[in-house]
């Protein structure tokens, strides 16, 4: 019988496998048999009360707008909200501030990028802070006096009557900082175009209108940033445990029990990876052990399940392993993950 990720079903037999997958949903596909098998404590792993998610709290301070565009005055309210709906997506929590600490980590950033550092401490209400700018909004026009369409009642392409495309052109940055010290991370630049296509009238080009343009802008900053957004996603990604394991001996895989929630962004589909923590030299550094995609989760939604071959199981995944959720390139990919997300069904095992 041949399993893939997607049609992988846990299923029981008998009292003892029921409850050692806690009350999984099912899953589309053929059903297996999965008993639960010993995992090794990790040395120095955290007790039970602490392997819960660990969830990102996420402020978003200013997003400044220095392009010089009258057709899109509020654009970088677009970004603002857009920016928020990624953080939501991606299973972090967005915290709101007072005026007066969002406004000393502003004055905390302008001190990073002038000086490259920054002695503050700020008190711990979130573990990252996002601050954004708008670099250019622009629209360009081209006329094109004999268009090629293609025309499938005929099979080719004929030529069409004149029409003018408005191109709008989006570029900017969202920039990130640890908040315990603050540091900067890392920047996100992102640049887009879309454009919107009209017919021309006798004297040429007419100007695009407010609305038009204000449209076209919106779209293209949501477009821009959707193709972004896995980046933005892995930088807050939620991280938890490894709390139990499962084996389908019959098949040679593993079913890894994570502490990371559906709420916090583990849902089917989504990629988690197995991180060994050394400490060198006096601090802790990470290492990527393997990474295996999200199956399903339990029907408490308190809990997930990552499927690894056993060609990848090597001893060093253990009861208190970090598991971090990553996300792959690709906006179909999200489209995907949003519905999921949303629906919290086609996931259970």
């Amino acid at each position: 019988m041949k399993l893939t990720p997607h049609s992988v079903l846990y299923t029981a037999l008998g009292l003892a496998i029921i409850s050692s997958l806690g009350g999984c949903k099912t899953m589309r596909g053929d059903k297996v048999a999965v008993q639960m098998m010993p995992i090794v404590e990790l040395e120095g792993a955290p007790g039970a009360e602490v392997l819960e998610n660990d969830t990102f709290r996420v402020i978003v301070t200013d997003i400044k707008s220095d392009y010089d565009s009258t057709l899109a005055p509020n654009l970088h309210k677009t970004l603002f909200g857009t920016l928020g709906r990624i953080i939501t997506e991606s299973g972090a929590e967005r915290v709101r501030i007072e005026r007066q600490l969002r406004t000393k980590l502003e004055d905390e950033f302008k001190r990073i990028e002038m000086e490259g550092k920054s002695e503050y401490t700020s008190p711990k209400a979130a573990n990252l802070a996002i601050s954004g700018e708008l670099t250019t909004a622009t629209i360009t026009t081209s006329y094109d006096p004999e268009p090629l369409n293609y025309d499938f009642k005929k099979g080719k392409f004929v030529k069409g009557p004149a029409e003018c495309t408005h191109k709008a052109l989006v570029e900017g940055g969202l920039n990130f900082y640890s908040v315990n010290p603050v540091q900067k991370i890392e920047t996100v630049a992102f640049s887009g175009t879309d454009s919107l296509t009209l017919p021309a009238t006798y004297s040429g080009c007419p100007e695009i209108n407010a609305t038009q343009a204000q449209n076209l802008f919106s779209d293209t900053l949501n477009k821009t940033m959707k193709a972004e957004s896995y980046r933005v996603k892995s930088l807050m990604a939620a991280s938890g445990s490894v709390v139990m394991a499962h084996r389908d001996e019959v098949n040679n895989k593993y079913y890894f029990r994570t502490s990371i929630s559906p709420s916090s962004g583990a849902v089917a589909g989504v990629m988690a990876e197995f991180i060994e923590v050394q400490n060198i030299a006096g601090v802790d550094e990470e290492f990527a052990i393997t990474s295996g995609e999200i199956v399903c989760t339990t029907l408490s939604n308190k809990y997930s399940f990552v499927e690894l071959d056993g060609t990848q199981i090597d001893g060093r995944i253990q009861k208190g392993t970090k598991v971090k959720l990553t996300f792959p390139d690709g906006a179909n990919f999200f489209d995907q993950i949003g519905l999921n997300m949303q629906s919290q069904s086609g996931g259970g095992c």
